[in-house]
């Protein structure tokens, strides 16, 4: 039971949005969010924080919007990657 990555799906304040291929899992859809000194996990339908901390609300709230603004695009790769 490995995982992949995704291809890095946007960018965002500086921050590189993933979702990882996580066969035979089952946890919630979320996203990945990785910076050179920091990364967390993030649900996409809640915006729940998984893991991790964001440094600023600034960056919060950038990737929280992008992340509503694109909820359904999101939950389609989530589900073409994790079956």
């Amino acid at each position: 039971m490995g995982f992949s990555v995704v291809p890095k799906i946007e960018t965002v304040s500086g921050c590189e949005i993933h979702i990882y291929a996580e066969r035979g899992r089952h946890h919630r859809p979320h996203v990945h969010v990785v910076a050179k000194d920091w990364d967390l996990s993030i649900s996409i339908k809640e915006q729940e924080i998984l893991a991790g901390d964001f440094p600023n609300s600034k960056i919060a709230n950038s990737v929280t919007e992008y992340i509503d603004a694109h909820t359904n695009d999101l939950l389609q790769v989530w589900d073409d990657w994790n079956d």
